[in-house]
């Protein structure tokens, strides 16, 4: 682009190549020095807390450590070293979590196609999100023939 830079304007060059003109412009910034030992120091600190501190959590422990640094510029260097807090997860609670359930046995026993009709029934209650709210499908379904014995919308 230098080249034919002395005969066509930088518009007309970046149109031609598809690129916008602002990128003609650009010029790579390294990073100073303090900004690498800040972010070497951050993605320490994400270490050894195994990457629970955001960036407030962050600032202050860098306040301890003598650096005077706002939210936002801490936030910029915890992306660029790719620092993500990862908030853990509220464990869940099951009460009855290793009993089996007494109220519903599997009569069944994957037992799918029986020989004689009208023995063997399954059903199935489905939501449907219409315009005016939700309504609810309820259908019973004989095994042996395949087709719906009953079913009723609310």
């Amino acid at each position: 682009m230098k080249k034919a830079h002395s005969h066509y304007t930088v518009s007309e060059l970046c149109q031609v190549l598809d690129a916008a003109s602002s990128s003609y412009y650009c010029q790579a910034q390294t990073p100073s020095l303090a900004d690498i030992e800040l972010v070497t120091q951050i993605k320490c600190i994400a270490k050894e807390t195994g990457n629970t501190y955001g960036k407030r959590r962050m600032q202050v422990e860098l306040a301890s450590l003598g650096h005077d640094i706002g939210l936002y510029r801490i936030a910029s260097l915890m992306k660029k070293a790719d620092v993500l807090a990862i908030r853990p997860m509220r464990k869940h609670f099951y009460p009855d979590a290793g009993m089996e359930q007494q109220y519903a046995p599997n009569i069944l026993k994957r037992q799918f196609n029986p020989d004689t009709h009208n023995t063997h029934m399954i059903g199935d209650i489905t939501c449907i999100r219409a315009w005016q709210g939700w309504s609810y499908l309820a259908c019973v379904m004989d095994l042996s023939t395949n087709r719906l014995c009953s079913f009723s919308i609310t």
